[in-house]
This record gives C-alpha cells, structure tokens and sequence, in this order.
C-alpha cells in the first residue's frame, strides 16, 4: 500500500483519498512544517526501456494510484506531445557522465526540456493534476501557487 505521510505531524494518509498537496492535519499557526511525502510500499524499480522516463518510471508516480495503466500512459503521451509542440522535443532520458576530476558521476540535464531538471518537476505535477482531473477530484476553483525565480511559475501559469 502507498501513502502519504506528513513530515511534520508523522500521520499517514491513503493517496487515493487525500490530495498530495497538503497535510489535512495542518492548522493555522501550528509552527510545523506539514509536508507530505509519498511513500510508495510494493513497488519494484521499474525495469522499462521506454525513452520518455514518465513513462519509464509511471508505476513510481502517485498518478499510477488513481487511474489505470492504459490511461496514464495517454496522459504522458499528450503532455509530452504539447511540451514537444512548445520546445520541439518531449521527455526523454538524459545521461550521467563520470566527472574525473571530482570524482562522482553528474546528471546532464542541459540536453532536457528547457535545458533545465525543473521542466522534469512540472511535469510530474501536470501529470498529477490530469489524472485528478481524469478521475473526476480536480477542484479548478482552487488555486496553485508555485515556489519559483519567475520562469518555472511563468510556464506554469501559462
């Protein structure tokens, strides 16, 4: 089983029933930071080759929670597709390379959408708010708010 587990309170919620963007517990004036962070029990790492890695990685995603396989992979394919529209290229997986004179392995994320990790951030939300949307627990009355330097919530906005 998954959840969703609050940093700051330690309770656990069922992701098919509460919305991952904040702690039901939380309380005005609290003082505590109630975060919550999946917790996905059950799951192999996914062993997929598809070059889109939300595609690749989906049964990871809390998305997998609330709709059918066959259904979130539609809404990876028409995400990426308008994204691909936009920037002329969609999601794929980009490489690690061994840095010799530092000595770890680095991710190079400047061949992404964007050239940027925080196109990949987005993405995992927009796929999240489809599949609300999907299964019918979307509210558009709500606002979102996203924590930005300007770009990442001017494409968000968008």
């Amino acid at each position: 089983m998954s959840a969703l587990v609050c940093h700051g309170c330690g309770q656990h919620f069922d992701p098919t029933e509460v919305l991952a963007f904040a702690c039901p517990a939380a309380r005005p004036g609290d003082d505590v930071d109630h975060v919550l962070e999946p917790v996905l029990e059950g799951r192999s790492w996914p062993t997929g080759r598809e070059s889109n890695p939300f595609l690749r990685h989906r049964s990871l995603t809390l998305a997998s929670r609330l709709v059918d396989d066959a259904v979130l992979v539609g809404i990876v394919e028409e995400l990426d597709a308008a994204v691909a529209q936009v920037d002329g290229a969609g999601f794929r997986v980009t490489p690690w390379t061994l840095c010799e004179p530092l000595g770890c392995w680095v991710k190079d994320e400047t061949g992404n959408v964007a050239g940027s990790h925080k196109g990949r951030h987005l993405m995992g939300v927009m796929i999240y708010l489809r599949a609300l949307e999907v299964c019918g627990r979307l509210d558009r009355r709500r606002p979102l708010a996203i924590a930005s330097c300007g770009n990442a919530a001017l494409a968000a906005g968008g």
